[in-house]
């Protein structure tokens, strides 16, 4: 007897993950808009602020590409769950 994970799992995982990773995108993309208002006003950004921002950006580039991927494959999962009926 197997015990391998039927549809309800794929499917838990599906909705937390795609909605997570559109999460982080958002959550990014409003900490950039104000980065780059505070920089055209200013004129300038700190260098130590530009580094901030691109860590950042690689680490939200990591975690919506995981969080997409997992997605995509719980998707994939589910259904040939569906197909297989369990």
């Amino acid at each position: 007897m197997t015990n391998r994970p039927g549809a309800s799992h794929y499917a838990s995982i599906l909705l937390l993950s795609a909605p997570g990773a559109v999460l982080v995108w958002y959550a990014y993309t409003l900490v950039h808009e104000e980065i780059v208002t505070v920089e055209q006003a200013q004129g300038y950004v700190d260098p130590m602020l530009h580094v901030g921002i691109t860590l950042g950006f690689i680490v939200m580039l990591i975690l919506v590409g995981g969080l997409a991927v997992a997605s995509v494959w719980s998707a994939i999962r589910l259904v040939r769950a569906w197909k297989k009926g369990e």
